[in-house]
């Protein structure tokens, strides 16, 4: 089976899916980016573009214009391939760039579209907490965004998502289109082993003091960056010996930065941190295998998050057999459960979640079967060998059937 998949940045979020079906089921995977052409193995990667942003336009209009710009584009280049003999079976698309919008109108292949998150701007007027409230502004802006979403779930032929709570951003009429299926990770790489080397990029961990890690592609608000360091002072407070270990970029990803007169935001609540900031190490980001080895090593692994799409960070350092805490809210609750998978608190009591920390430093041993029990959910329900087979069988039934529902 041929299938082409279209995101704006290669790999996007198919990388390990993609492998997985050319290494075990032997199938053509093809990819389509805003960028070069070329060969990665296993992919055939086709580019489109270029795309440039109107400068003339603001909020939603602007968010809705770029979309349409990679649509547009995309559009063009997919024509382009069929005209070569260039024919897949399925096409599959990450939805809220706007690469999926006009793909329907150059061909009947079957399109599915995954689908993260739904930001609806009338629930975003109820912020999970103060310090990553939206301003009218950012909502009025997310209309846009929203709007290409919606157009993409309405439009492609199937559509599916990683988690029940993602499912559950989407209005309700449209929620029986989108089916769930975990994000799956490679098991062959993040599972729980002995480590021979300490290292973690340039860091060497000591081994004779608790460690607490925190994980985030960037290190911001809306993924808990501030809320750790928050905890993170309680808790040496009361723990001294705990060394802090910090993995994450200075990028703001998911919301604006902050105004703090400082180079990084990092660098910004570092000077703020009440107790003894050289204790906390930080790192940028590393290759996945200094990753596991930071899971594996690490006493408490911490994901802090803002209820929203889930980092792959807690189910891989889960897969290693870390020891995890984390905010209790309806994001989390799709991957843990409190006192059987993690320890949990609301992710608004920084007391209860350094409480959490301190009871996992202190009874780490005691905590072994909660360990193995995080192992082995995610081995059984997000492996890619587990993962892999129901997506495969489900993109054969679209190839074949064209689901549209």
């Amino acid at each position: 089976m041929k299938v082409l998949f279209v995101h704006p940045r290669f790999p996007g979020q198919f990388g390990l899916l993609g492998r997985w079906l050319h290494a075990r089921l032997g199938w053509d995977v093809r990819f389509l980016h805003h960028g070069d052409r070329g060969f990665k193995e296993p992919w055939k990667v086709y580019g489109y573009g270029p795309v440039q942003r109107n400068a003339s336009l603001r909020g939603a209009t602007a968010t809705f214009d770029e979309g349409e710009r990679h649509g547009l584009a995309a559009a063009r280049t997919l024509r382009g391939l069929l005209e070569a003999g260039e024919v897949p079976d399925l096409i599959v698309f990450h939805s809220g760039f706007g690469v999926g919008r006009y793909l329907g109108e150059v061909t009947d292949i079957p399109r599915s579209g995954l689908f993260e998150w739904c930001a609806d701007p009338v629930r975003a007027r109820t912020p999970a907490r103060p310090q990553t409230a939206w301003s009218t502004g950012r909502r009025m802006t997310s209309y846009g965004s929203v709007a290409s979403v919606l157009l993409d779930l309405l439009y492609c032929d199937a559509a599916w998502t990683s988690a029940a709570n993602q499912r559950a951003q989407f209005p309700p009429e449209l929620q029986h289109r989108l089916r769930v299926i975990p994000d799956a990770y490679d098991a062959a790489l993040f599972h729980p082993a002995a480590e021979d080397s300490r290292q973690v990029g340039s860091l060497v961990l000591p081994d004779d003091r608790p460690i607490v890690s925190f994980a985030s592609r960037g290190l911001e608000d809306e993924r808990g960056f501030d809320v750790f360091m928050d905890v993170a002072a309680r808790v040496q407070r009361r723990r001294p010996d705990t060394l802090f270990v910090v993995i994450g970029g200075d990028e703001h990803i998911y919301g604006p930065e902050p105004d703090h007169g400082f180079p990084t935001y990092r660098e910004a609540l570092v000077a703020r941190f009440p107790g003894d900031a050289s204790q906390i190490w930080f790192h940028g980001i590393v290759p996945p295998r200094d990753l596991v080895r930071l899971f594996r090593l690490t006493t408490v692994h911490t994901y802090l998050s803002d209820p929203y799409v889930l980092s792959w960070s807690p189910r891989n350092a889960m897969a290693c057999g870390a020891l995890m805490v984390a905010a209790d809210h309806a994001a989390t609750r799709d991957l843990m459960e409190d006192g059987v998978t993690a320890l949990m608190a609301p992710q608004t009591d920084p007391e209860a979640l350094a409480d959490r920390i301190i009871e996992g430093i202190e009874r780490h041993a005691d905590l072994t079967p909660m360990r193995r029990a995080a192992e082995e959910f995610v081995r059984t329900t997000s492996d890619i060998e587990v993962v892999g087979p129901q997506i495969a069988s489900w993109f054969e039934e679209i190839a074949r059937t064209g689901v549209r529902t």
